[in-house]
Protein backbone atom coordinates (compact mmCIF):
# COMPACT_ATOMS: atom_id res chain seq x y z
CA UNK A 1 0.00 0.00 0.00
CA UNK A 2 1.40 3.32 -0.84
CA UNK A 3 0.79 6.11 1.27
CA UNK A 4 -1.27 8.39 -0.68
CA UNK A 5 -4.01 4.89 -0.50
CA UNK A 6 -3.23 4.99 3.17
CA UNK A 7 -4.42 9.17 3.72
CA UNK A 8 -7.75 7.68 1.69
CA UNK A 9 -8.18 4.91 3.84
CA UNK A 10 -7.75 7.26 6.81
CA UNK A 11 -10.64 10.15 5.19
CA UNK A 12 -12.88 7.13 4.66
CA UNK A 13 -12.23 5.83 8.10
CA UNK A 14 -13.16 9.59 9.33
CA UNK A 15 -16.19 9.47 7.42
CA UNK A 16 -17.14 6.15 8.47
CA UNK A 17 -16.39 6.86 12.52
CA UNK A 18 -18.37 10.06 11.62
CA UNK A 19 -21.60 8.26 10.62
CA UNK A 20 -21.43 5.77 13.15
CA UNK A 21 -20.70 8.34 16.21
CA UNK A 22 -23.08 10.85 14.55
CA UNK A 23 -25.95 8.30 13.99
CA UNK A 24 -25.94 4.63 15.74
CA UNK A 25 -23.70 5.65 18.49
CA UNK A 26 -24.22 9.25 19.54
CA UNK A 27 -20.72 10.24 20.80
CA UNK A 28 -19.43 13.63 21.05
CA UNK A 29 -15.89 12.79 21.60
CA UNK A 30 -16.16 10.21 18.25
CA UNK A 31 -17.84 12.52 16.35
CA UNK A 32 -14.64 14.95 16.95
CA UNK A 33 -12.22 12.58 16.81
CA UNK A 34 -13.59 10.96 13.56
CA UNK A 35 -13.64 14.97 12.29
CA UNK A 36 -10.03 15.61 13.13
CA UNK A 37 -9.10 11.98 11.60
CA UNK A 38 -10.89 12.51 8.46
CA UNK A 39 -9.61 16.60 8.31
CA UNK A 40 -5.58 15.71 9.54
CA UNK A 41 -5.05 12.81 6.93
CA UNK A 42 -6.42 15.32 3.75
CA UNK A 43 -3.57 18.08 5.28
CA UNK A 44 -0.39 16.48 3.35
CA UNK A 45 -0.62 15.19 0.00
CA UNK A 46 1.59 12.38 -0.75
CA UNK A 47 0.44 11.77 -4.59
CA UNK A 48 3.95 13.24 -5.89
CA UNK A 49 7.55 12.01 -5.11
CA UNK A 50 7.41 15.21 -2.89
CA UNK A 51 4.70 15.62 -0.14
CA UNK A 52 2.97 19.14 0.12
CA UNK A 53 0.81 21.00 2.49
CA UNK A 54 -2.73 21.62 1.28
CA UNK A 55 -3.06 25.22 3.79
CA UNK A 56 -7.11 25.33 3.65
CA UNK A 57 -7.04 21.81 5.59
CA UNK A 58 -4.02 22.74 7.65
CA UNK A 59 -6.14 26.44 8.93
CA UNK A 60 -9.48 23.59 9.02
CA UNK A 61 -7.60 21.58 11.33
CA UNK A 62 -6.20 24.09 13.39
CA UNK A 63 -9.12 26.01 14.26
CA UNK A 64 -11.01 22.43 14.76
CA UNK A 65 -7.89 22.15 17.59
CA UNK A 66 -8.72 25.75 19.11
CA UNK A 67 -12.45 25.43 19.37
CA UNK A 68 -11.61 21.88 21.34
CA UNK A 69 -9.95 23.66 23.47
CA UNK A 70 -12.39 25.56 24.29
CA UNK A 71 -15.42 23.51 24.21
CA UNK A 72 -14.11 20.56 25.85
CA UNK A 73 -12.81 17.72 23.33
CA UNK A 74 -9.57 18.50 23.17
CA UNK A 75 -8.22 14.77 23.83
CA UNK A 76 -10.25 13.27 21.02
CA UNK A 77 -9.48 16.66 18.26
CA UNK A 78 -5.47 15.96 19.03
CA UNK A 79 -5.70 12.06 18.62
CA UNK A 80 -7.79 12.46 15.76
CA UNK A 81 -5.27 15.17 14.53
CA UNK A 82 -2.24 12.93 15.58
CA UNK A 83 -2.88 9.66 13.78
CA UNK A 84 -4.20 11.52 10.21
CA UNK A 85 -0.87 13.21 10.55
CA UNK A 86 1.51 10.55 11.93
CA UNK A 87 0.43 7.39 10.37
CA UNK A 88 1.02 8.83 6.73
CA UNK A 89 4.16 10.34 7.52
CA UNK A 90 5.46 7.27 9.16
CA UNK A 91 4.67 5.38 6.06
CA UNK A 92 6.09 7.90 3.71
CA UNK A 93 9.42 8.16 6.00
CA UNK A 94 9.24 3.95 6.36
CA UNK A 95 9.05 3.69 2.38
CA UNK A 96 11.50 6.81 1.49
CA UNK A 97 14.24 4.87 3.83
CA UNK A 98 13.45 1.93 2.35
CA UNK A 99 14.20 3.47 -1.38
CA UNK A 100 17.55 4.42 -0.42
CA UNK A 101 18.36 1.41 0.95
CA UNK A 102 18.20 -0.72 -2.11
Amino acid sequence: MNTHRLTQALAFAGVAGLVYFWLLSPNNSGVVGSVALMIASSIVQYSSDRPFILPLYAWLAGILLVLQILRGEFLAALLGTVLGLGLPYMHYRINQSRFFHR
